[in-house]
């Protein structure tokens, strides 16, 4: 998954696996909401389609938190606030995100 992923963002951002089924994904410079939001949406529309694992097609429910950065944010705060978010975006529908604010 997280190739599937790093295939959806810039060169100069990150992934990393954080636990079982939870990825981060650092997104640097953003200057437009509009550009996070579409972003967020291709990776969405990435997840939504199967992986093929020995002939059987997978599918995948993605939730999607966003924590959007400020002067006064230390990772575990924007690691925290994406947490709460991707929460609330399970608990409304599968293939969502929300950013939190």
């Amino acid at each position: 998954m997280a190739v599937r992923l790093r295939c959806h963002i810039r060169q100069d951002d990150f992934v990393a696996r954080l636990a079982g089924d939870e990825f981060a994904i650092i997104l640097r410079s953003i200057s437009k909401i509009e550009h996070l939001i579409s972003i967020a949406e291709n990776l969405i529309k990435c997840c939504e389609e199967p992986l093929i694992y020995k002939g059987q097609e997978i599918y995948f429910s993605f939730s999607l938190g966003i924590a959007i950065s400020s002067k006064a944010s230390s990772p575990e705060d924007l690691i925290s606030q994406a947490d709460q978010a991707m929460y609330k975006a399970k608990s409304l529908q599968h293939h969502w995100f929300i950013y939190h604010s």
